[in-house]
């Protein structure tokens, strides 16, 4: 059998920044001594000095504009223009495209941001740079550099709160019940200061991609009110657990009546995201509930119950199917070409049903492949099989069709973004929601 195994702004602030992290590393340090209060004056100071440096995707070239009437981007050390084309050298430079055509070459890396001293500092619009199309627009700062391959990297550098509210629109809906963006906004937060250095070897804190958190900067929230409002009414707020911020808050689109152990399915354990039934008669813990076995997880996908929140949302149940040809050909970097697939076999499940080993029975051989996300890759992708908690049905020897039968979408772990939907329509505030999906954990404010 083969296996398949799955800085701040450029000003005089920033020595602010790098005291307050220095400092804040320090207190860090005395919690092992003084618990309690230190703990907490080290979070405060952590989020006081939170910027996020954001990478953004582009392409072999990137045109960066001012979105702010009467105010130009300031690009380098002293080039003002209103917009710029810059496209990266072999040598490693950047060229700065103008308006009007001229050339001007740069050391990697370059800043960009807005001319400050060309605005009202009374006045409280957001200033905005957009990427590309003057549609996507953007707040903070960037940063240009040519990576290692020669490609463009492009960094967004904006203050914490801003970041936020670039996310939540974006995983959860701008049109969402206000109470669900607030609980949205909270996972947010919390994710992102846990998050801080993930993709620090490629010069940025979080991407911009499901990988991290969706970010798209801050179209949706100019055009949804509500979105700033439910971010600015939580500002500071992340999830706490024994009095410390919590490390992390995962959270997925539907969990199709009951939510993932953490533990379970990445193997290691966090007390708050425990197996959570979303459910509005029954006793929200899980644990205990043990549906691992095929017949099991069969007659729970199979009997859909109206009390769950997240009842008829996208993904609380789905079916695939596929010819032989089809799935052999999806399952070609697994099996090779020319093979074909003589049957799925789950042999590791999580309490809540996941797959987490799967064999390939083909016939070239046999082949597994580990981890939830891997399996739903290989078979598919993750939008087709929208969770690892399905059960395969075949037609035929050999067989001539595969059925999949799921519940869910996402991995399950954490808030259920539809459940929280619903929770907020029938008039469960923010709290009350994310006390449902992380249980034990609660909610504090970072603010000093």
């Amino acid at each position: 059998m083969r296996c398949m195994n799955e800085s701040c702004r450029d000003h005089p602030g920033g020595s602010r920044l790098m005291a307050c992290l220095v400092l804040a590393a320090i207190l860090c340090a005395i919690v092992i001594v003084l618990p309690g209060s230190a703990g907490a004056a080290c979070e405060e100071l952590l989020y006081a000095a939170a910027c996020i440096r954001v990478g953004i995707p582009c392409g072999s070239e990137v045109r960066l504009g001012s979105a702010s009437e009467g105010t130009d981007l300031r690009v380098g050390d002293g080039l003002e223009l209103n917009y710029v084309l810059f496209r990266p050298e072999e040598d490693g430079s950047i060229t700065c495209i103008g308006p009007d055509g001229a050339c001007v070459k740069l050391e990697n890396p370059v800043a960009v941001s807005l001319d400050e001293g060309a605005n009202d500092a009374a006045d409280s619009k957001p200033q905005l740079i957009w990427i590309d199309n003057e549609k996507a627009v953007y707040q903070g700062r960037f940063e240009l550099s040519v990576n290692s391959n020669g490609c463009l990297l492009l960094v967004n550098v904006l203050d914490l709160e801003d970041y936020v509210a670039g996310v939540v629109p974006y995983e959860i809906g701008a049109a969402s019940p206000f109470e669900a963006l607030r609980a949205q906004a909270v996972v947010a937060r919390t994710t992102a200061l846990s998050s801080l250095g993930r993709h620090e070897e490629h010069g940025y804190d979080l991407c911009a991609t499901t990988h991290c958190q969706v970010y798209r900067g801050a179209g949706a929230e100019l055009a949804q009110p509500a979105v700033r409002e439910a971010v600015d009414s939580t500002a500071g707020e992340v999830l706490f657990y024994e009095g410390i911020a919590a490390r992390g808050a995962n959270y997925h689109a539907c969990c199709g009546g009951l939510t993932e152990s953490a533990g379970d399915l990445w193997g290691t354990d966090v007390p708050y995201m425990h197996t959570v039934r979303c459910s509005r008669t029954l006793d929200s813990r899980g644990d205990g509930f043990e549906i691992s076995h095929e017949d099991e997880v069969r007659g729970w996908i199979q009997t859909p119950d109206p009390d769950d929140y997240c009842y008829g949302s996208n993904g609380y149940r789905w079916r695939v199917e596929y010819s032989q040809e089809t799935l052999a050909g999806i399952l070609e970097p697994v099996i090779g070409p020319d093979a074909s697939v003589e049957s799925l076999e789950v042999v590791a499940r999580t309490s809540r049903g996941a797959a987490v080993r799967l064999v390939v029975h083909a016939s070239s051989g046999d082949y597994e492949v580990s981890g939830e996300y891997a399996i739903r890759a290989a078979l598919g992708g993750t939008q087709v099989i929208k969770s690892g908690v399905f059960v395969v049905s075949s037609d035929g020897n050999p067989p001539t069709k595969f059925e999949f039968e799921g519940a869910g979408y996402g991995h399950g772990v954490g808030m259920c973004q539809y459940g929280a939907r619903a929770m907020a329509l029938e008039g469960h505030d923010y709290i009350s929601i994310l006390e449902k999906y992380y249980p034990g954990a609660t909610v504090g404010s970072l603010k000093p």
